[in-house]
């Protein structure tokens, strides 16, 4: 009797499984995922691709700006001859 209680309760699982409202749910689950670890994944290339982020522009105006205005007019002197 074990037997058949397992077999059915296993059938009954698959079928609940294969259902499309258990598959719509999976499916929206997984692309959530999906999404999250090429997120992380994208952000991870871009840093390494672009180095640390100019965030501390307004840092950079408030105590560092006359340095900056020093160091950033030879890249620009460079590229206009």
């Amino acid at each position: 009797m074990s037997e058949i209680t397992s077999l059915v309760t296993a059938e009954a699982v698959k079928e609940v499984l294969r259902s499309e409202e258990v598959r719509s749910a999976l499916k929206q689950k997984l692309r959530l995922n999906l999404e999250s670890r090429l997120d992380a994944e994208v952000d991870a290339i871009l840093d390494e691709l672009l180095g640390v982020a100019v965030v501390p522009e307004p840092e950079g105006i408030a105590g560092d700006g006359s340095a900056s205005d020093g160091g950033e007019p030879t890249p620009d002197s460079d590229m206009m001859m």
